[in-house]
């Protein structure tokens, strides 16, 4: 099932991809991940999304299989983690107006490793 998923994905991605090319204003800019600076960046965000993600869906998993917490100890261990979220992003708003876009991120990113 899972496998299956996965390749209607891939093949509504190649799909789109090749619709997109043709047109004068694509809903993807596909033009723009020739640059390297860019792809590298939107390489780096999902990479970095979808660690977090996968961390935070095992997470639980581990906190009540592996070291035996109730789901209500499991909920208040994993509070932190939405509401640090909650806290930075308006200090990130605030710095990225004075830093730039690549320091924060190298903090970030960093920060998060």
């Amino acid at each position: 099932m899972g496998f299956g998923l996965t390749g209607a994905g891939l093949a509504a991605g190649i799909l789109l991809i090749r619709h997109e090319r043709s047109r004068t204003s694509p809903l993807i800019p596909l033009d723009l991940l020739a640059r390297p600076m860019f792809s590298l960046s939107v390489a780096t965000s999902i990479i970095s999304f979808a660690a977090q993600m996968m961390a935070f869906v095992a997470l639980p998993f581990f906190l009540q299989g592996a070291l035996g917490l109730t789901a209500v100890e499991t909920g208040l261990l994993m509070t932190p983690w939405p509401l640090a979220t909650m806290i930075a992003a308006p200090l990130a708003g605030y710095l990225s107006d004075r830093y730039s876009a690549g320091v924060l991120g190298a903090i970030g990113l960093s920060l998060f490793a």
